[in-house]
C-alpha cells in the first residue's frame, strides 16, 4: 500500500461524459483494472522474450513482480492510482517502472500513429482496455507514470478513440485456408448450435474442430475411429499453428493409410523437429559410451572384419 506521501507506480486519469470527480461505474472500473493489469503482465513477458499470445497463465516470476494493486481513486475526473502488490525490497521497483513505462510509450506511439512493431499480446490487452471507450461512457484514459528518482519527467500518454482504431487495425485476424486433417476422432460434443469434436493426428497435438448439425450422425458413427476431415482452418497469424478447423466433410480412414499425405508433404528440419518432439542436444557426453567396459572393442572389430573377408 502506498503511503500518504509516496508516488504511485501508475496513474490512470479517466475522462468522459459519465465520469464525475472521484466517481466511476463499477463495470468500467473492473474492466479498466483488468485490462491495464493484463497489458502490464504481457509487456513484462514480452520484455523477457516470452510469447505473449498463448493459452495459460503468465509466468510466476512476472506475476509476482508486476501485479498491481489499486490504492486510491481521487478527484480530477477520476484518477486511479496503482502500486505494486508485492512488497519491494528496494526503494525503486526498476522492473515494474520499466514495464509500465513501456506500455505508456506504446500508447503514445499509437496516439502519434507511429509505424513500428508492437507486441501482439500487449495490443490484445489494449484493445480490451479500449472497449470502455467504444461504449461511449469514457472518452479517454491518460496513462501516467509519475517521475521518480533519476528521471527527468513523468511519462504521459492519451488513449482515445483514435488509439483504439489503430490498435484494432494492427491486430492481425486469424488466417483462413482449406485443410485436411487425419487422425483419431477422440471426442464430440453435440451441444445445440455449438457442435465440436477433437481429432488427434498421429503426430502433434489434438486439433479442435467444429461441424454442422447435419453432420451429427456421421460424427457419432465415427467416434473412436480413424478419420479424414476436410474443412476451413483458422491459422494463428503469430504462432502459425492451427487453432480451429470448421469441418465440411468427414470420412472413415484405414489406419494403415493415416498420415500418408503428411509423409509426402514437404517439411523443413525445424518443422520436423517440432512435429516429432525432437529437442536440441544439451550434453554431447550422453552420446559417449554404449559399449561394455569389460569388453575388448578392438577384438570385437577384428571379428567383424574377419567375417567380412570370409563372406
Amino acid at each position: 500500500m502506498a503511503t500518504k506521501h509516496s508516488k504511485p507506480l501508475l496513474e490512470l486519469r479517466i475522462d468522459g461524459p459519465r465520469i464525475h470527480a472521484g466517481r466511476i461505474s463499477v463495470p468500467d472500473l473492473v474492466q479498466i483494472c483488468d485490462k491495464a493489469q493484463s497489458a502490464v503482465l504481457r509487456q513484462a513477458e514480452a520484455m523477457a522474450g516470452e510469447r505473449t499470445l498463448r493459452p495459460g497463465p503468465v509466468t510466476a516470476d512476472v506475476k509476482e513482480e508486476c501485479t498491481l494493486e489499486l490504492v486510491g481513486i481521487s478527484r480530477g475526473s477520476a484518477v486511479l492510482s496503482f502500486d505494486l502488490a508485492k512488497p519491494q525490497l528496494s526503494i525503486t521497483p526498476t522492473l515494474a517502472v520499466d514495464v509500465v513505462s513501456e506500455v505508456g510509450r506504446t500508447i503514445g506511439d499509437l496516439y502519434e500513429d507511429t509505424d513500428r512493431n508492437y507486441d501482439p499480446g500487449v495490443l490484445d490487452s489494449l484493445r480490451g482496455l479500449g472497449e470502455v471507450i467504444d461504449r461511449g461512457t469514457i472518452c479517454s484514459i491518460q496513462w501516467i507514470v509519475p517521475r521518480r528518482v533519476g528521471q527527468k519527467k513523468r511519462l504521459s500518454a492519451i488513449y482515445n478513440q483514435g488509439v483504439l482504431e489503430r490498435v484494432t487495425r494492427r491486430l492481425r485476424l486469424p488466417e483462413k485456408q482449406p485443410m485436411t486433417v487425419e487422425g483419431t476422432l477422440e471426442m464430440a460434443d453435440f451441444k445445440q448450435d455449438d457442435e465440436k469434436c477433437r481429432i488427434h493426428p498421429p503426430v502433434g497435438n489434438p486439433v479442435s474442430c467444429g461441424f454442422a448439425k447435419d453432420m451429427e450422425d456421421d460424427v457419432y458413427a465415427l467416434l473412436r475411429r480413424t478419420v479424414r476431415a476436410r474443412g476451413e482452418a483458422s491459422i494463428d497469424p503469430y504462432s502459425r499453428r492451427v487453432s480451429f478447423i470448421q469441418v465440411k466433410s468427414i470420412e472413415p480412414l484405414d489406419p494403415l493409410a493415416m498420415g500418408a499425405a503428411a509423409f509426402r508433404a514437404a517439411h523443413s528440419f525445424e518443422e520436423l523437429a517440432r512435429l516429432q518432439g525432437v529437442k536440441p542436444l544439451d550434453d554431447i557426453d550422453i552420446l559417449a559410451g554404449g559399449f561394455p567396459e569389460d569388453e575388448d572393442i578392438d577384438g570385437f572389430l577384428n571379428e567383424i572384419y574377419e567375417h567380412r573377408e570370409k563372406a
